[in-house]
């Protein structure tokens, strides 16, 4: 009777022990996914990749902790005073996954993996913004990025985790501040555009100088040379009208007060047209052409010749106050020459 009792309980035992070894016995792991084991629930014994593994079976060898493999995101946003005492806030995603061949670190090394990660960010978040411009940060996002993380890189690997990417989005200040910084942006510009006009009106009034200035040179030299040729052909011209009188009786100075006295009947016409009624001839004419006459006698007779003595300036008076002793060559307010003075008239 014993002994039935006892065989039976024995092969009960075995059905027993036989499910659990069938039951416990294995252990399906999912993709993208990793689990861990333990020794009689306390120490750690293995970790088992996705697929079906044969394993101990309860309670030598039992499952602890499933990790996901998958690249998971967290956002983190942080806010602080900038070096130049605006607050501003920055919204980080975050994304990291197990790093391969680190799976006991990632399951065991911290005990609440996203809250400390997050923690770790913040505090590198904060330490960007306090230690930089408004101006720096807005302009230095992908930088910062960078910064942040290669620092966190090294300390991801002790934890056993990959940081695959690291996204900061736009910087954003209080709707004061955005305001503020956009008016001192749009001055900052108008100063930029004033100082680019003042220098487009800088070289353009420096070219346009240039330009007269190269003008007035130019025709400067071209009145220069037509006064040379003028003078060559008045003085050629004078010189064959001598020489073309043969007995001599014309000298230079004749024919020149020949041709000033031409001049001067058309200066005077020319004036008493305008208007006018009172006409001053001055005695510096006479100075002119004394010095002219001497020029051309040394040049043509070899010898220099003195000039005469010019004779004072006189008034021409007006048409009802003409003087009754008109001297040969005396000339009319109307700018011809007095009856009987004219001394081209035969």
């Amino acid at each position: 009777m014993l002994f039935t009792i006892f065989a039976t309980f024995a092969l009960a035992f075995i059905v027993l022990a036989a499910f659990i070894i069938v039951m416990t016995g294995w252990i399906v792991v999912d993709e993208k996914s990793y689990v861990t084991t333990t020794l009689f629930g306390g120490r750690y014994h293995k970790t088992y990749t996705a697929g079906l593994h044969l394993k101990k079976p309860w309670p030598i060898e039992s499952k602890d902790r499933t990790v996901s493999l998958q690249i998971q995101e967290m956002v983190i946003s942080a806010s602080s005073v900038t070096e130049d005492g605006a607050k501003m806030g920055i919204t980080v995603k975050a994304q990291y996954s197990p790093k391969e061949g680190k799976y006991y670190e990632a399951a065991y090394t911290l005990s609440d993996p996203v809250r400390q990660i997050q923690s770790y960010l913040e505090a590198n978040l904060r330490g960007e913004i306090n230690g930089q411009t408004v101006a720096t940060i807005l302009k230095s996002k992908d930088e910062i990025s960078k910064r942040i993380k290669a620092e966190l890189l090294e300390e991801f690997d002790k934890y056993g985790f990959d940081l695959a990417a690291l996204l900061v989005d736009e910087p954003h200040l209080s709707a004061e501040m955005t305001a503020a910084w956009e008016r001192k942006l749009i001055a900052e510009r108008n100063l930029d555009a004033a100082k680019a006009e003042g220098e487009v009106e800088k070289v353009k009034r420096v070219m346009r100088a240039e330009a007269e200035g190269e003008a007035l040179k130019k025709k400067t030299e071209a009145l220069v040379a037509a006064r040379e040729i003028m003078a060559r052909g008045n003085a050629s011209s004078l010189n064959e009208f001598v020489e073309g009188i043969h007995d001599g009786t014309i000298t230079s100075r004749d024919a020149l007060g020949f041709f000033n006295a031409l001049d001067t009947r058309e200066a005077l016409r020319d004036a008493s047209a305008n208007g006018g009624k009172t006409v001053f001839i001055s005695g510096g004419s006479d100075v002119l052409m004394n010095n002219m006459v001497a020029a051309i006698n040394s040049d043509h007779e070899g010898h220099p010749v003195k000039p005469a003595t010019p004779a004072p300036a006189r008034p021409v008076a007006e048409k009802h106050q003409v003087s009754a002793e008109l001297k040969p060559g005396a000339i009319t307010p109307n700018g011809k020459p007095a009856p009987g003075t004219d001394p081209f008239q035969g």
